[in-house]
């Protein structure tokens, strides 16, 4: 049997009109189209997201958010326990309350200058995240954005709004 087939899609829709999503099954998700992704609700005594992706969300290993995508929104990858690689692209303005919260594998992320807003408890219980590099047009980060991350270290221009925020 050949071993380097292709991934093929394990799951996919939409988000929104405008908005697609996929999952394979290497547990690779991709994000495309235009616009805000919309906000999802967390179940805290099922520890679940009413996210479309939630049967398939814990196998979840890498996403990539493709241009054209402005907001990820509350709780949108919350409980994505296994998510250790994330690719954001330069379009992104906004990172809702709770986002990436218990993302426990997540090593590293890369923001891009442009972002704006990074939400409450946006990083929450990301244990393995080391470092964060947070781009100077960002002029708002939300209580507890990085809660629970082990000697954490955020990586900032001097005198930037993340800087009075780190100390």
């Amino acid at each position: 049997s050949d071993s380097s087939q292709d991934a093929y899609v394990e799951d996919s829709g939409y988000l929104t009109s405008t908005i697609r999503w996929s999952v394979d099954d290497d547990g690779r998700m991709t994000i495309s189209g235009t616009g805000p992704m919309p906000d999802f609700t967390y179940n805290e005594s099922e520890d679940t997201v009413n996210a479309p992706w939630g049967d398939v969300g814990g196998g979840i290993v890498s996403l990539t958010i493709e241009n054209g995508i402005t907001t990820i929104g509350d709780y949108n990858f919350a409980c994505c326990w296994c998510l250790g690689e994330v690719s954001l692209p330069d379009t992104i303005r906004e990172i809702g309350d709770y986002a990436f919260y218990l993302c426990g594998e997540m090593g590293s992320i890369n923001l891009e200058n442009g972002l704006k807003k990074i939400g409450r408890n946006a990083f929450s219980y990301c244990i393995s995240l080391g470092a964060i590099n947070i781009p100077e047009s960002v002029d708002y980060i939300g209580s507890d954005a990085f809660y629970y991350t082990d000697e954490f270290i955020i990586n900032c221009r001097y005198n930037s709004y993340a800087m009075d925020y780190a100390i």
